[in-house]
């Protein structure tokens, strides 16, 4: 008799986990919520008036034309009703979890169905996943992109398959981008390894090289080179048509509000950004991180730094459980708190920045996990161009690369069956309060 495992916990928490998101969907409110009013509208306006400029100039919120496509397409099923919308949104997060499954499964991991399914233990995409919102729809374009650009360079084909195969991956990279343009980041990741390895030609004997993940026989330099640039055409085409119509990175109608159309940064974001990084990671794979003495020190004195020059100058300010801390605290220790607390977050965004980048420097010659790690940290980093109010949604979209990133540090164990559902739970209480918190 088989005895009840790890693994099989997780899967129960899994399954229930969607379970939960799905009957949410199906028995709550029909009403919009949240940013779906920002989202959802752009459906209407294709009806209207069809894959044409004046539609592109009248879109409402930041993200491009790709959510609202999708769902015009599925409008025979859902018949513009926000609740067939949203389970047109859980049945793309399915497809997401299978494309993701069978990355998985290229990179070699050894157990592909865990490693898909650890996406929803994740507390930061359960809004993303429970609402009508970009950012699924967004992340199913990029892994299938991830999938057939992966296809095209670790796998035995024919030149001319693998020329088809970045096409595609191209085309739906492009799809993602105008999903939301954070994915942009995942074109501006490859220059930024060609620079990398330049560097390491010069002056890097790459002896003490420790790659960990995802060893694979890849094309000649030159098939390489020219895969990639059929690659960059056909992901950026589309993009830069559509931005040169808007004349910015966004909507007219949300330029202003989003900073598509300036170069005004938000550092704090950026901060916040690697901070839920951190905290997806220990939630997936608390082995990420480096603890050592020497880290923990570097760490230590630039967050002591930090927050003496916060404390001082009061750059940064963030009170969590901020009611509560206006009740019990004065008005002179709420103000060190709110600086006191950002020392903290900085902290721990520090270490896992500088956890990650470690690890680059342990893979510094494989491309397959550069090009994945490069993309998710560019992404986090991208969020300091966020003018408007920061997002967890924002890292969400990271997940799926962490997933794979994730895979040799992958441990199936009840210390983990707890971290999940510590993870699942927060983010059952994130769409819960969505639906009911008025």
């Amino acid at each position: 008799m088989k005895h009840f495992n790890p693994r099989d916990a997780s899967l129960i928490v899994f399954g229930l986990s969607l379970g939960v998101i799905l009957l949410m969907i199906i028995t709550q409110t029909h009403s919009l919520l949240y940013d779906e009013y920002n989202f959802v509208p752009n459906i209407h306006l294709l009806i209207q008036y069809g894959l044409t400029n004046k539609f592109l100039l009248s879109m409402t919120g930041s993200p491009g034309p790709t959510y609202a496509i999708i769902h015009y397409l599925c409008l025979p099923f859902t018949h513009f009703s926000v609740q067939g919308i949203r389970l047109t949104n859980f049945v793309l997060l399915l497809l997401t979890l299978y494309v993701v499954y069978l990355n998985a499964g290229l990179l070699k991991a050894r157990d592909p169905l865990m490693i898909a399914l650890n996406f929803i233990a994740v507390t930061m995409v359960w809004v993303s996943c429970g609402l009508a919102l970009t950012e699924v729809p967004a992340m199913l374009c990029f892994v299938i992109s991830l999938y057939a650009l992966l296809q095209g360079f670790i796998v035995e084909h024919k030149f001319i398959t693998r020329i088809l195969l970045v096409i595609l991956a191209g085309l739906f990279l492009s799809f993602a981008v105008l999903g939301r343009t954070f994915f942009l980041m995942a074109i501006l990741a490859i220059p930024a390894y060609v620079v990398i390895r330049f560097l390491l030609s010069k002056f890097d004997s790459g002896i003490n090289s420790e790659t960990t993940l995802f060893s694979f026989n890849l094309p000649s330099a030159k098939q390489s080179v020219i895969m990639l640039i059929v690659f960059l055409l056909f992901s950026l085409y589309l993009p830069i048509k559509i931005f040169m119509i808007w004349h910015s990175l966004a909507p007219p109608q949300d330029t202003g509000l989003v900073g598509a159309n300036n170069l005004s940064l938000v550092p704090w974001y950026g901060v916040l950004a690697f901070c839920y990084c951190g905290l997806a990671t220990l939630i997936l794979a608390p082995d990420w991180f480096i603890i050592n003495k020497r880290m923990l020190i570097i760490s230590t004195v630039i967050a002591f730094v930090f927050l003496i020059i916060n404390l001082l100058q009061g750059y940064f300010l963030f009170a969590p459980f901020m009611t509560a801390a206006k009740r019990f605290l004065s008005l002179s220790s709420f103000n060190i708190y709110q600086k006191t607390i950002p020392a903290f977050i900085f902290l721990f965004a520090f270490n896992f920045l500088l956890s990650s980048l470690v690890r680059l420097w342990q893979n510094r010659y494989n491309p397959v996990f550069m090009f994945i790690a490069l993309t998710a940290l560019l992404i986090a980093f991208s969020s300091i161009k966020v003018k408007a109010q920061f997002s967890s949604r924002y890292v969400g979209q990271i997940v799926p690369l962490f997933l794979l990133l994730f895979i040799p540090f992958e441990k199936t164990s009840w210390v983990k069956v707890i971290r999940i559902s510590v993870g699942v739970c927060l983010g059952f209480i994130s769409l819960y309060f969505y639906y009911f918190g008025g």
